[in-house]
Formats: structure tokens, C-alpha cells, sequence
């Protein structure tokens, strides 16, 4: 989903669904934060921890979506910029 590198970009319509997953190279378990626009989502978000469901979008859905994932190795970030494909 997030493609090549750490951000991408996607445009979706009003009342799509959207889904964002958090996908990382390294296997071994990590922390999953998520953020949209810089402040923490809350956790009802997520059906599992490592993705993003909303069934139905609307205006203030849209955003930049960050996923955070941590571990003892590190931590690494990928973004995606959810925009509005109606125009």
C-alpha cells in the first residue's frame, strides 16, 4: 500500500472506504502508533493494530496518516497524504 519509500499519496471520494495498513520490513515485533496531521489517533480507529479502516470517508478524513512503528531495533515511519479525488 505505502509503495517505494516512506510517504505516498492517494486520492479517494467522499463515502469510499478508506484503508491505510502499516507494512514494515523487519518481522520482529514492533509498536504501532498512528497519526493523522501530527496528533495521535485513538485506538477505536483501528480494527488491528497494524491498520486503518473508515468505511465511509468524509471532508475531515482527509490528511496526511502516519504509522509509526518501534522496536528494539529502532523505529521507522511511513506517511501517506489521503486527498479529495473529487475535483
Amino acid at each position: 500500500m505505502w509503495g517505494t519509500g516512506t510517504e505516498g499519496e492517494m486520492a479517494i471520494r467522499k463515502g469510499e472506504r478508506l484503508s491505510l495498513q502499516c507494512e514494515t520490513e523487519n518481522t520482529t515485533f514492533a509498536d504501532i502508533m498512528w497519526y493523522k496531521d501530527d496528533e495521535p489517533l485513538p485506538v477505536q480507529w483501528s480494527s488491528s493494530r497494524n491498520m486503518i479502516n473508515i468505511p465511509e470517508i468524509t471532508g475531515d478524513d482527509f490528511g496526511v496518516y502516519e504509522c509509526k512503528a518501534q522496536n528494539a531495533l529502532g523505529v521507522t515511519s511511513m506517511k501517506m497524504r489521503v486527498m479529495n479525488g473529487e475535483l
